[in-house]
């Protein structure tokens, strides 16, 4: 019965939110803004602890918060209302700074609603005072607090995963004891079919049979200082996917493609599981992106689960900043976690992604070496909870 009587209260209050900002929807068929080009949010867009439902028009969230827990920073992307199942007294802090903002209590079975301003939610009663739509909350009570929050989309609007255009996908090849002989010029047998399989997936993309994504892949090619924080893993396949041709969502063929090149992959590395060990999606935001010479770059590539206290804002705005100062950087790009519902787990809790493209391996070198790379780094790293690096070579 107690879960008849959620989805009832769900229903309940997805009609009770659309209720309450209806009038502050634009008219039949109409959108606030492009709704065919949609901004990626810059922050993990998970405004609750488990997803429950979305179509194009609503999000349905479950948020539990046990006593004294902190939840890391996310953003608002829309309009939501959320309904109060067992109240406590919450802390709102900054997702950019980590400062606290403000604290409030709440009541059993009471409904708040917020209307997305800029990068301000507003209360549309007016209880609470504007507050940024990237934060933190943190349960400063004595018990656990539960809503149900329905996020209102303007418009037909696809999940944020439909706008995931990169893939990386991590992989340990497994070392059995056995020796699978090599191909007479000293490589493994196993090493020669990874690569064979992955030269055919990268040669059908660029061939049409799936030209709607370009394969990049590698084996680790850490800096020995470094090699830790791989935790393991071997090989790396990073897809650049492409959205379907109305600009919705991934192609079903793309995503099938891959999970069949990731299932091959498993079996010949013989990889845990049969598959990767990470698999990230996220919409690239590019701080820089200048002409690269080489035809075989290293990429360095960097996902990120930060404290719940961290200032994220700050030290993603700083690491943007770092090809400023640092020249080997010749391309940099980061976004926030965006796997779809049902596929959150294969993150593995990772909560951004970060890549920076170098020449060669020794200006991958002089960037680690360089003062404000190490200056950054000390500072990132007193406010990382978990960290994976790999560096690859296309193709090696």
């Amino acid at each position: 019965m107690g879960d008849l009587r959620d989805i009832l209260l769900i229903v309940a209050l997805v009609a009770a939110a659309g209720s309450v900002s209806s009038n502050l929807l634009p008219p039949e068929g109409t959108c606030h803004g492009d709704c065919g080009n949609l901004t990626p949010p810059h922050y993990p867009p998970s405004v609750g602890t488990k997803k429950l439902y979305e179509d194009e028009r609503q999000v349905v969230w479950d948020l539990t918060i046990l006593p004294g827990q902190r939840c890391p920073p996310h953003e608002h992307m829309f309009d939501y209302t959320f309904h109060v199942l067992a109240p406590s007294t919450l802390a709102v802090f900054s997702g950019v700074s980590g400062e606290h903002k403000f604290t409030f209590g709440t009541e059993l079975g009471e409904t708040k609603a917020f209307k997305r301003h800029g990068t301000m939610m507003v209360d549309l009663r007016g209880v609470l005072a504007p507050f940024d739509t990237v934060h933190g909350v943190q349960n400063v009570g004595n018990t656990t607090y539960k809503e149900i929050l329905v996020e209102n989309k303007p418009c037909n609007t696809p999940g944020h995963h439909a706008l995931a255009v990169k893939r990386v996908a991590v992989f340990a090849a497994v070392d059995d004891g056995n020796d699978d002989g090599n191909d007479g010029s000293g490589n493994s047998v196993r090493e020669v079919r990874v690569r064979q399989a992955l030269s055919e997936a990268s040669r059908r993309a660029s061939n049409g049979v799936d030209a709607s994504t370009k394969i990049l892949f590698g084996t680790r090619a850490n800096h020995e200082s470094e090699v830790k924080f791989a935790r393991g893993n071997t090989h790396v396949v990073v897809a650049a996917l492409h959205r379907a041709a109305n600009g919705s969502s991934v192609t079903s063929h793309t995503g099938l493609a891959l999970s069949t090149l990731f299932s091959q992959l498993g079996r010949e590395l013989g990889t845990a599981g049969g598959g990767p060990s990470v698999v990230f999606d996220y919409w690239p935001i590019h701080a820089v992106q200048a002409a690269v010479v080489s035809p075989l770059p290293l990429r360095h590539v960097l996902l990120v689960k930060f404290n719940v206290d961290a200032p994220v804002g700050d030290l993603v705005e700083e690491y943007a900043a770092l090809p400023q100062h640092i020249p080997e950087m010749k391309a940099f790009e980061w976004g926030p976690v965006a796997n779809a519902l049902g596929e959150e787990a294969l993150a593995d809790d990772y909560q951004f992604a970060f890549m920076t493209t170098f020449e060669n391996q020794r200006d991958r070198d002089s960037y680690l070496a360089h003062e404000r790379h190490a200056a950054f780094a000390a500072l990132m790293w007193s406010h990382i909870e978990k960290v994976l690096v790999f560096d690859f070579i296309q193709g090696e």
